[in-house]
């Protein structure tokens, strides 16, 4: 089923990272998952997140695109930027 909403590939790291980080199900997991509404998605497992993607994409995010990562979606869009695909 999780296949059916993401696909595979690099999307898959992002839904593993956030629900390890927010301790939510994978299937809980969409688009609109946003910080301060997820169970447990604080200033704590933000920064949690930030420094999962950024092992696990090789990237560096900025101070922008950190406070900008509102929901799943904008997540997405910000790693698109930095050229990951599959997403």
């Amino acid at each position: 089923m999780l296949q059916l909403k993401w696909g595979l590939g690099k999307l898959s790291k992002l839904i593993e990272i956030m629900s390890e980080k927010l301790s939510i199900p994978k299937e809980d997991i969409n688009d609109e998952t946003a910080y301060n509404v997820a169970k447990n998605w604080d200033s704590i497992n933000h920064l949690a997140i930030v420094s999962a993607l950024e092992d696990a994409y090789g990237i560096e995010l900025d101070v922008d695109e950190i406070t900008a990562m509102e929901n799943v979606k904008v997540i997405k869009d910000i790693l698109t930027k930095h050229g990951i695909k599959d997403l």
